[in-house]
């Protein structure tokens, strides 16, 4: 997904996990996002970028879900 955040232009993957519900023999599992990297002209920048950045990073792909 590319996303503009803090005058980056990032091609951000990411993988969602869905809520799952408790059941008798698997205890279920919140719902979260992982950002797998954040590219800028195919390098890896994710690490580098400040929490500020890295938390709207997260909005974003909540809000696109």
């Amino acid at each position: 997904m590319i996303i503009e955040v803090d005058d980056y232009v990032l091609d951000v993957e990411w993988n969602h996990q869905p809520f799952e519900p408790e059941t008798l023999t698997y205890p279920g599992c919140p719902e979260s996002i992982t950002v797998d990297g954040a590219y800028v002209d195919g390098v890896d920048i994710f690490k580098t970028l400040s929490e500020s950045t890295k938390d709207k990073i997260s909005e974003i792909l909540w809000d696109a879900i």
